[in-house]
């Protein structure tokens, strides 16, 4: 594919060049981190959002990362953006060095951190990992993230303390592998008018350690920056999820490490201390945290 130099700046021109869309207007930022940019576009056709990727991204992650929009679509699986090709039929165009690609704007609200929320996470969640086929690994995987351990402790005053809790993870070996999403939650969905609800950032999909999804909320969500427990919330995300598909009793057990290993592996991104402070108390907690799993 050939890279076209241009601003980094989308326009609709840009977007009206590479996607069939007609009379778009770029509209505000959604949202931003360095250099990965969402941002919202109107057209005649309708409501759209696009992605500008990380610039960390090879073009080998993102056929893998957007493959799963066309792939969830032709399961007949609801809970995915529609991805939009451009007039090459392609999934993505390079512009100005930059992997951008356009999706449906899914017209809703962010889901309420509620029960009932997290029941419907729950059942999606299991339902995704019910899916067969898929040919990609997911890049996150346990070992991508433990390899970056060392760095980040030795980046924080409390160094020594995070490296011993993680050398307090279990081993994470042999463990079933499913399609995976890595992020799920109500701060990566949209609830439609119908309440359906449609999961976003799509970036580390693929195959993975499927208790991995199971295990990313019972830390990172269900214990607040606040110290604040949601154990009811909690407890409506597992029982939706296990009345819906079955895990080995061993892979159950791990989930608190794999909670354990998201929170670990968040401490860098936002309030370092409020996450080291989360971490000590799932670990000072973890009977109680762990006993919502069941």
């Amino acid at each position: 594919m050939n890279k076209t130099k241009l601003t980094l700046k989308i326009t609709g021109e840009i977007i009206e060049q590479y996607w069939p869309l007609t009379n778009v207007q770029a509209g505000e930022i959604l949202s931003q981190s360095g250099e990965r940019i969402v941002g919202a576009l109107s057209a005649h056709e309708g409501n759209f959002v696009y992605k500008i990727a990380d610039p960390s991204k090879t073009e080998a992650a993102i056929q893998k990362d957007t493959f799963a929009f066309d792939f969830l679509s032709r399961q007949n699986w609801p809970h995915i953006p529609k991805l939009l090709s451009t007039r090459e039929d392609g999934p993505f165009q390079v512009i100005d060095d930059k992997f951008v690609y356009v999706m449906e704007r899914v017209e809703g609200k962010a889901p309420e951190r509620n029960p009932a929320t997290w029941q419907e996470l729950g059942r999606i969640a299991a339902s995704l990992h019910e899916i067969s086929g898929y040919p990609y690994q997911s890049s996150f995987t346990v070992e991508s993230e433990i390899a970056r351990f060392e760095e980040i402790a030795s980046k924080v005053s409390f160094g020594s303390a995070y490296l011993e809790v993680a050398r307090s993870l279990n081993d994470f070996g042999g463990l079933s592998q499913t399609l995976i999403h890595t992020d799920i939650g109500p701060h990566n969905s949209v609830q439609k008018q119908d309440g359906t609800i449609v999961l976003t950032d799509w970036d580390d999909v693929g195959i993975g350690t499927t208790i991995l999804d199971l295990g990313f909320p019972l830390i990172c969500h269900f214990v607040t920056e606040d110290l604040k427990t949601e154990e009811e919330n909690a407890r409506a995300f597992y029982a939706s999820y296990f009345s819906h598909r079955s895990i080995p009793e061993r892979e159950k057990d791990l989930i608190f490490d794999a909670g354990l290993l998201y929170a670990l592996a968040y401490v860098p991104y936002g309030n370092t201390e409020k996450h080291w402070e989360r971490i000590k108390f799932a670990t000072e907690h973890k009977a109680l945290i762990s006993g919502w799993v069941r």
